[in-house]
């Protein structure tokens, strides 16, 4: 999408559009709502000569890249379906705004961090005063994914990502004016680094938070250490699964647009795939239960029935949990996208029993 971004805005004939048009279309055949930077190359071009040739240009390169990227896939109905499928959930009430107050409220405050926000909010009226012709199209690319993402209550924070070029070269064009009026580069860039640092920092630390050993993984080598091959597992709730098996796959199935035909993906668990252990059926004589917080925030750990020996548990944090962390409500998978405080690893607070009750 950035590439299409920056040959657009160089494009002179009608072989730049073409190339644009190419990187537009691999954008939106990886992922679909990358195809609204076309907005922005189409904004562009209406403001040159020889508009129809390039249109052609753009729409050719655009459309041919799209198909070639699909093609391998083979699946043209289930594509189709794909979108049937979403347009449906987006109209689902998640209890939460609509896109068009939780994005710029929740989603990119936290996803860009409050310094490169603020800039880029800056950058949005620079480009309205303006109304050069690579603001106009940038504030038009903007005002399009608004529409797109704005009346569905599906907000998940990912859905976000799109804007991000846009609005990182907006709080760009914040600081030019203090560019084009000489003022010291010196207090320019040092102003740039003050806002950039929180954003910068948060990002390093969720990096090396995703880097550490999940709890459910620490669950799993646990087990695989102190419990005979054979027991029983009981898992109330497979966010927390730190295996599951062939049991689990037939009885909880995947939406026919996720299946792969292989039982390994096709189980679309967190844990890892396992023939030691059995999973949820009762019967066996050495049965252990996994009690998980969540799903998916890393909340304190959860409560085990009174009497219940406790043989090891995992916390995702050090000491209380986090008192400001921020996750995604409907896609968090135990790690907040801020907020990060007390919190060392990913994954939930886990506490395993041995012996289980009544199922």
């Amino acid at each position: 999408m950035t590439l299409a971004m920056w040959i657009g805005g160089r494009a002179r004939r009608r072989a730049g559009w073409a190339i644009a048009g190419v990187a537009a279309g691999l954008a939106a055949g990886t992922k679909y709502t990358l195809g609204v930077v076309v907005v922005y190359l189409v904004v562009l071009l209406l403001q040159g000569g020889d508009r129809r040739a390039r249109f052609l240009a753009l729409g050719g390169g655009a459309l041919l890249a799209f198909l070639l990227v699909l093609a391998p896939a083979g699946h043209p109905l289930q594509f189709v379906d794909g979108f049937r499928f979403l347009a449906q959930r987006s109209a689902w009430d998640y209890g939460l705004p609509i896109g068009f107050v939780y994005h710029p409220t929740v989603s990119l405050p936290n996803g860009l961090g409050l310094g490169v926000y603020a800039l880029s909010l800056a950058g949005i009226g620079v480009a309205l005063w303006r109304r050069q012709g690579s603001d106009l199209a940038l504030l038009a690319m903007l005002a399009a994914y608004l529409l797109l993402v704005g009346f569905s209550r599906e907000v998940f924070l990912r859905y976000a990502l799109p804007v991000l070029p846009a609005l990182c070269l907006l709080a760009g064009g914040a600081l030019r004016p203090a560019v084009v009026r000489r003022l010291p580069y010196a207090a320019i860039a040092a102003l740039a680094a003050l806002l950039l640092a929180p954003s910068a920092l948060t990002s390093i630390e969720g990096d090396l938070l995703l880097a550490a050993t999940d709890t459910r993984v620490e669950a799993a080598f646990w087990l695989l250490t102190n419990v005979a091959p054979g027991s029983e597992l009981v898992v109330q709730n497979y966010w927390g699964e730190p295996f599951y098996d062939q049991e689990a796959i037939r009885t909880r199935p995947l939406h026919p647009l996720y299946l792969a035909g292989d039982p390994l993906p096709d189980g679309f668990q967190l844990g890892r795939f396992s023939d030691r252990y059995v999973i949820n059926r009762p019967g066996e004589s050495s049965c252990y239960q996994v009690y998980e917080s969540g799903p998916p925030w890393q909340s304190p750990p959860p409560p085990v029935p009174a009497g219940a020996k406790v043989v090891a548990s995992f916390t995702p944090y050090a000491g209380a949990p986090p008192p400001n962390a921020v996750y995604d409500p409907l896609d968090a998978f135990y790690l907040p996208l801020a907020g990060f405080g007390s919190i060392q690893r990913p994954g939930p607070s886990i506490v395993i029993t041995e012996g289980c009750a009544a199922q």
